[in-house]
């Protein structure tokens, strides 16, 4: 909603990475009711947030959410956050379009950081699997575990109808 020469934002955004640590933030929010746009995208504009000057009891609260990898993602919530008029990205009501063509440079790159993840992981792997110490010949099971006869089935697979292989469950 505009007030004057500010716009107020109320609402909440969830896996927002790094907010935290960031600066600016680029916030699609509506600015015209769902119920006057021409389209459910229409009415939505891109403004670009100071996170310096919105944090604490300003507009926004950041919540850290745990994840199983430590990639720093939050919670935001805007409690009458005002960013001035000034801050709105090209024009009111087309923020959508905007963010979709940015999108695709996003892709490239969040296809990039994940070829070079892979690149670290098979690295990882492979130095692994050359410095391990390795005490018995492949062909033999582990102390306590059942050895796999010359079809691959251990015995506790044998006679099963699924013909199930491997090494047996322990």
């Amino acid at each position: 909603m505009r007030e004057g020469d500010h716009y107020i934002i109320n609402g909440q955004k969830i896996w927002t990475s790094r907010a935290e640590h960031s600066d600016l933030l680029l916030l699609l929010a509506r600015t015209t009711p769902r119920e006057q746009a021409k389209t459910r995208t229409g009415g939505l504009s891109v403004f670009l947030v100071d996170m310096r000057l919105a944090q604490g009891s300003t507009g926004i609260s950041i919540n850290p959410i745990r994840t199983m990898m430590n990639h720093a993602t939050t919670e935001l919530f805007f409690d009458d956050l005002r960013v001035p008029a000034e801050n709105l990205i090209g024009e009111e009501g087309q923020g959508f379009r905007y963010i979709l063509s940015g999108m695709n440079a996003e892709r490239i790159l969040i296809a990039a950081e994940c070829i070079g993840d892979a690149k670290w992981f098979i690295a990882k792997a492979a130095g692994y699997a050359k410095e391990r110490d390795r005490v018995r010949p492949p062909d033999r099971a582990e102390p306590g575990r059942p050895v796999p006869d010359r079809a691959g089935l251990c015995p506790d697979a044998r006679g099963r109808a699924d013909g199930a292989r491997g090494g047996g469950a322990l």
